[in-house]
């Protein structure tokens, strides 16, 4: 089968609503209806037609959230070699002093990777009175570090609860309240921003890198390794990662690649569901497809029709037997194996009957 083209659901549906205009006008074509028996289509054609993506998960905490159009796993490649491009000024010639800010600047950063955190701070002004002082903050965390500072600039101690990830609780032993005290709050959090569109191509020399693209930086990976991927029903069983004996290993559960590993990139390639970018519902586009879609719908709607009490049973009887021969055709073609399909079938015959009948070297 040639590369797969695409369409939205309701191009289908316009095509149905022109051919049962007169249903249409009356109002008796309900969208909302048709919608999962285009699911169901997509479904009996199979797996085959479902697109193609590859996205590069960021791992933090030895979890990575797959993208919310995954469906199966092809393959996925750990991803070692790190460098990154500035898209923006890619030529821009750096003076010594930029480049000694430049090297201070890469050298924190790179302390905060290596912590896969970076530090948010937020400072509050604030009067504390004897006991419980509830103070707001917007670090969505619990995991925080606050320092209270007096306003004669002294450091203050005091017991610190963190209840929710936006309420930051201090406990203050003093007999008198404490007034104008500096309260400065840092969170951790994550680094890695989590998904990204990513392609595998080849550099100068020919070698095979990732790379994906994060605002005015480009980002590559030179060294790309199968890691090893437990069994399961997301996993394709043509997989390389099942087979694989590489030490870094990872498990699909609940949407997260869960990995054995604390911090890294990994690349994915997987069958994603039949939707576009912006959640609606695709359909397979081909002109011995397109039918088995339309007279679906057909027949779902004079169904919906003959149980409303109308008089289409003629009509439904001819959908239906015009569904079977599109069913058919559609089926036909989305399962005929291509050549490379076909070559491999043959290697794999040959291979076998060679070592049953004539592997001489065989004790």
């Amino acid at each position: 089968m040639t590369e797969v083209q695409y369409r939205n659901f309701d191009d289908v549906l316009d095509s149905v609503r022109i051919d049962l205009r007169g249903f249409d006008l009356e109002g008796m074509i309900d969208a909302q209806q048709l919608i999962k028996v285009a699911i169901r289509v997509n479904y009996e054609l199979g797996l085959r037609v479902n697109p193609s993506r590859s996205k590069a998960i960021e791992i933090h905490k030895g979890k990575g959230k797959l993208p919310n159009d995954f469906y199966v796993l092809n393959f996925a490649l750990l991803c070692e070699g790190h460098n990154v491009h500035d898209i923006e000024h890619p030529d821009k010639t750096k003076t010594y002093t930029e480049g000694l800010l430049e090297g201070a600047a890469m050298g924190q950063q790179s302390a905060f990777y290596a912590l896969g955190n970076v530090v948010q701070q937020q400072t509050v002004i604030q009067t504390l009175a004897p006991g419980v002082n509830n103070i707001s903050h917007n670090l969505d965390s619990q995991n925080l570090i606050v320092q209270v500072i007096g306003p004669d600039d002294t450091i203050l101690s005091f017991n610190i609860l963190t209840p929710t990830t936006s309420l930051l609780q201090i406990i203050s032993d003093a007999p008198v309240s404490i007034s104008n005290a500096k309260i400065i709050i840092m969170a951790s959090r994550p680094v890695f921003t989590g998904v990204n569109s990513a392609v595998i191509e080849q550099d100068h020399d020919g070698k095979h890198i990732m790379a994906y693209n994060t605002p005015g930086r480009r980002h590559t990976y030179n060294v790309l390794t199968p890691m090893r991927i437990e069994k399961s029903k997301s996993v394709s069983p043509d997989c390389i990662n099942i087979n694989s004996n590489d030490w870094h290993t990872a498990v699909i559960k609940n949407g997260f690649l869960v990995t054995n590993f604390d911090e890294g990139v990994v690349y994915i390639n997987y069958q994603s569901l039949m939707e576009d970018d912006d959640g609606n519902l695709m359909v397979m586009d081909h002109p011995l497809v397109n039918e088995f879609y339309e007279y679906a719908i057909k027949q779902r709607i004079y169904e919906n029709l003959y149980m409303s009490g109308e008089n289409v049973a003629n009509f439904m009887q001819l959908v239906e037997q015009r569904l079977r021969a599109a069913r058919n055709n559609a089926l036909s073609f989305v399962n005929t194996p291509d050549f490379r399909e076909l070559k491999q079938v043959w290697e794999m015959n040959r291979k076998a009957q060679y070592h049953k009948y004539y592997n001489m070297f065989k004790r």
